[in-house]
């Protein structure tokens, strides 16, 4: 009985470390093409980016509160009754209710990917695209663009006003406040997934 316990456990380390890897890696190839598009297409480089209206400080304050209201406005759409079947349909928030993930890992990851998307979509993309453009591209990419019911369509407008809403705090404040706001809207979605109740009849 215990050596079964400890194999199970074994395992769920294993797919815990998984995602780890799996985020860093995504996030390496973000940084890469993201700095790719800006040495080679973008006119003035990185400093223009990063010269922005506000001072890092405000940028940081700014979007996480950005990324707290809109993370509790997620959790409030996704946990509608009428969008849990949408949810059960990703795969990320089948293993995000699975893995055992402590909240310095549940840091790690939504850092990882507030800062490395960020890069690519709004930092890199958004001055070549265009703010629509990249948006549409990062929900795309993402995988929230379903048009099998209403309930898919409308999450998806929900994730691309979302993403319009971080590039518009990228072009209004600073890069640090799109990086903020993704990271702290991360944190807030994985906890809140975490804590709702996996639906009744559910296999795993």
């Amino acid at each position: 009985m215990s050596e079964s316990n400890n194999h199970a456990e074994s395992d769920q380390v294993i797919t815990n470390s998984s995602l780890h890897v799996v985020s860093l890696i995504s996030g390496a190839l973000w940084v890469l093409i993201g700095a790719f598009i800006i040495y080679f297409i973008h006119e003035d480089g990185l400093k223009n980016i990063l010269d922005a209206p506000h001072s890092v400080i405000t940028q940081i304050i700014t979007g996480l509160l950005f990324g707290l209201i809109a993370g509790y406005f997620a959790l409030k759409v996704a946990f509608r009754e009428d969008m849990l079947p949408v949810m059960e349909e990703f795969k990320t928030i089948k293993i995000i209710r699975q893995l055992p993930l402590s909240t310095p890992g549940i840091i790690a990851i939504s850092l990882t990917a507030g800062i490395t998307e960020e890069i690519l979509f709004r930092a890199a993309l958004q001055p070549v695209l265009g703010i629509w453009i990249a948006s549409a591209l990062f929900v795309a990419i993402h995988g929230y663009f379903r048009f099998s019911s209403k309930a898919f369509i409308l999450f998806g407008m929900f994730m691309f006003t979302l993403s319009m809403g971080l590039g518009l705090l990228f072009e209004l404040s600073g890069l640090y406040a799109a990086m903020a706001a993704h990271a702290m809207y991360d944190f807030i979605v994985i906890r809140g997934i975490r804590k709702q109740p996996e639906p009744s009849g559910e296999t795993v």
